[in-house]
């Protein structure tokens, strides 16, 4: 290739302010509108001076902002492309000992970025167990202390149950031993009486059984829970959520509502809805007034309050919805 015919390709894929070659990354292509090309850092700094864009070739201006000017990939396509020829011909050049020597570098540069990417693997491969390892150790926790309390209440419940019934039936010990000292009463005046006058006997007083067991009141236990049995398993079943085990593109893409970025939480069922007609779309059940929310962007549960609102971890500012429909 002449130098004659290597100046137009060489100077296309320089920027003509700078004069540096263009790449994938700072020195990215740029399009103007007036067709000409400049490199991305020249324009950020023409679009600091004039707050727009002015082509130094042309002087045409150009209004659009920096994200909205295009690369050039056709000649994105010709950098590689030459960076490719270049290689090539560089190698050509080497005797067949640098060449040699060329594999072997390149061959060890692979083998050592494979083993970097063997490494990075097995350090996130160790940090998903040891997240994993602490969220496990964390719930066993919070579950072993539920399991604690609700044990330490039944005991309570318990122990106030046993202490009723020993109660009660002190009652009724009293009262077979008052009877029995009545009936050895009774049994020694029969006795002292001679069998042969009835009217004698009969005018004993014998206690009845049922005047004796008025004297100790019927006592009956009933078990009764402050909140019902089939909401507090209900709540059970819902108790802790396992958070980020998947990315949420937020805002969230709701059927119904458009800018939402949160969840609702209805006490009707404890589960995660965008809004209430996706629920009543799911469930069978009628929709109860979320108290709870979580926000989308870091997962934060909390409170409902009225919207717009500010959430509490993250800071993020949460709007109303807007209906599709």
């Amino acid at each position: 290739m002449s130098a004659d015919s290597k100046g137009p390709i060489q100077a296309s894929v320089k920027c003509p302010i700078c004069t540096e070659n263009y790449n994938k990354s700072t020195n990215s292509p740029l399009v103007l509108q007036c067709g000409h090309t400049v490199c991305k850092q020249c324009v950020r700094a023409l679009f600091n001076q004039e707050r727009q864009v002015i082509c130094p070739v042309d002087r045409k201006k150009d209004s659009r902002s920096l994200e909205s000017i295009p690369p050039s990939l056709q000649i994105l396509e010709l950098v590689e492309y030459i960076t490719k020829m270049q290689d090539e011909i560089e190698y050509l050049k080497l005797s067949p000992e640098e060449k040699e020597q060329r594999r072997k570098r390149r061959f060890a540069e692979r083998k050592l970025a494979f083993e970097d990417a063997i490494g990075r693997a097995r350090s996130h491969v160790e940090e998903i167990y040891q997240n994993r390892d602490a969220v496990l150790q964390t719930m066993r926790g919070h579950f072993q202390e539920m399991a604690q309390a609700l044990g330490t209440r039944q005991q309570e419940l318990e122990t106030q149950i046993q202490v009723a019934t020993e109660k009660h039936l002190e009652g009724y010990v009293a009262l077979r031993t008052q009877a029995q000292a009545r009936l050895e009463s009774v049994q020694g005046l029969i006795e002292e009486i001679d069998g042969t006058n009835p009217i004698a006997v009969d005018a004993i007083d014998i206690p009845r059984v049922r005047d004796l067991e008025e004297d100790v009141p019927t006592q009956e236990f009933h078990l009764s829970f402050i909140c019902k049995e089939d909401e507090v398993l209900s709540l059970i079943k819902e108790v802790g959520k396992v958070a980020k085990a998947h990315q949420i593109q937020v805002p969230y893409e709701c059927d119904n509502f458009t800018n939402v970025t949160y969840w609702m939480i209805p006490p009707c069922c404890y589960q995660y809805y965008c809004c209430n007609k996706c629920h009543d779309k799911k469930e069978k059940h009628s929709w109860q007034y979320a108290n709870r929310m979580v926000c989308m962007y870091c997962d934060y549960d909390q409170s409902y309050r009225k919207l717009p609102n500010v959430c509490e971890n993250c800071g993020v500012q949460h709007k109303g919805v807007s209906s599709k429909h």
